[in-house]
């Protein structure tokens, strides 16, 4: 993403309750690029809460990408493998469940950083994001609107989830708009 504006794709993320001021925005939960699980209630359980334990079990760091695996278990229970790997076609982010189960990657998409507004294109399993000349484009079969927003030092994100039964996959690619 050389070049482009640091907003566009998630660089920091949400605190529920974060040690600087959101300008009267008040975030209902952590939140990342991160895994999640439903509950038995059918609400969502984020990975970026503080009770979600991630243990590496494998990084590997080469010339065309690098790629690291976790073990996620959730307060719940729940448990899994979430991993990310990165090269210059872009990122792939995948959490699989042990059990069979719906599960999500959680997906902050850019919206305003207080000064500018990104447009924002939902079509054919994809999020296009454009703004100040570069697109950021989520990919996954089943993308859900959260209906809900979360802010940071860069700004406001529209909260998304890609979701699946037991294992949900998202690919991300930043690059100059056409």
């Amino acid at each position: 993403k050389k070049g482009a504006p640091s907003a566009i794709c998630l660089s920091t993320p949400f605190a529920k309750t974060p040690n600087y001021a959101l300008n009267g925005i008040e975030n209902k939960t952590s939140f990342s690029i991160c895994p999640a699980v439903k509950d038995e209630n059918g609400e969502w359980i984020l990975g970026a809460e503080s009770d979600t334990s991630y243990r590496l079990t494998e990084s590997t760091f080469g010339n065309e990408s690098c790629d690291a695996a976790f073990d996620c278990l959730f307060a719940n229970g729940a448990q899994g493998k979430f991993s990310c790997s990165v090269s210059e076609k872009g990122i792939d982010v995948t959490f699989t469940a042990e059990d069979e189960q719906e599960v999500g990657v959680c997906l902050p998409v850019f919206y305003f950083n207080g000064e500018g507004y990104a447009k924002i294109t939902e079509q054919d399993g994809k999020i296009f994001v454009e703004y100040e000349g570069w697109v950021c484009e989520y990919e996954a079969k089943n993308l859900c609107n959260l209906k809900q927003e979360a802010a940071n030092r860069n700004g406001i994100y529209k909260c998304y989830v890609a979701t699946a039964l037991q294992q949900a996959k998202v690919r991300i690619k930043i690059y100059p708009a056409p």
